[in-house]
């Protein structure tokens, strides 16, 4: 079974370097319509490389960054390391190391399919103050586009581990269970431009992706590159995505 603590070591600095970030117009709604405030206590489950919580501590709120692998934390750290509003500790979604009734809203981007969800559950609701709310996001890839089709030809071929894109669970039944019942759901669109690099570098950070010097690496990165130039305009690649929130109380 993959060691979900560990399967990212080693792949930080791609990850960080080229993994989409989150739309401004999901921010915006987070902030308008969800009920976050510039001076919210948020716990981020999962955090990774800091990606999503620098856009929340951006607005201002106190950001609680709580992930477990050392590697990816240690981006975050380096990168946040002036935001006062920060704060780093080595949990998991099992044990966050946070006080009891501590923040107003818990967020895990790209991090849920992670994760246990009763034990998460448990300690959602021991961390979150009266009221307060949890919130999922996902970004995806729109797998109309050609180009992830011919991109998941490729990864199967190359990569045992691959059986789909990610981008969250290939069903509601573990959110639903998590949030005990009722959730919200909404879309956004998160279409991002890569160059031949951070093409290559998207799919080489994933979890089923070879590291450099392992079997298959090299091959993958010709395969890459060659949809890179069958799609590509004057250098650059766009990449349709949608970002999936699902977002409530945990009842």
């Amino acid at each position: 079974m993959t060691d979900s603590k560990t399967v990212f070591s080693g792949k930080e600095k791609k990850y960080d370097k080229n993994r989409p970030h989150y739309p401004e117009a999901l921010m915006t709604f987070l902030y308008a319509e969800v009920g976050f405030r510039a001076d919210s206590a948020i716990a981020d489950i999962g955090s990774g490389t800091g990606i999503f919580s620098k856009q929340l501590s951006d607005r201002g709120s106190t950001v609680f960054c709580v992930e477990p692998n050392p590697d990816m934390r240690s981006i975050a750290e380096e990168k946040l390391s002036s935001y006062a509003n920060v704060t780093f500790t080595d949990g998991d979604c099992k044990d966050t190391k946070l006080a009891a009734h501590s923040v107003d809203f818990i967020t895990a981007a790209q991090a849920f399919h992670w994760f246990d969800v009763e034990a998460f559950r448990r300690e959602s609701l021991r961390i979150l103050k009266p009221k307060g709310r949890a919130v999922l996001v996902w970004n995806r890839r729109d797998e109309t586009c050609a180009v992830h089709q011919r991109t998941a030809e490729t990864l199967r071929k190359y990569c045992p581990e691959f059986h789909g894109h990610g981008g969250g669970p290939k069903d509601e039944e573990g959110i639903a269970r998590y949030f005990g019942g009722a959730f919200d759901y909404r879309e956004f669109r998160n279409d991002v431009f890569y160059d031949r690099d951070s093409f290559i570098g998207r799919n080489l950070s994933a979890s089923y992706a070879p590291r450099e010097g392992e079997k298959s690496y090299s091959a993958l990165t010709d395969a890459l590159s060659e949809i890179f130039d069958a799609f590509s305009s004057d250098g650059r690649l766009l990449l349709p995505h949608i970002t999936a929130v699902y977002w409530g109380s945990i009842g």
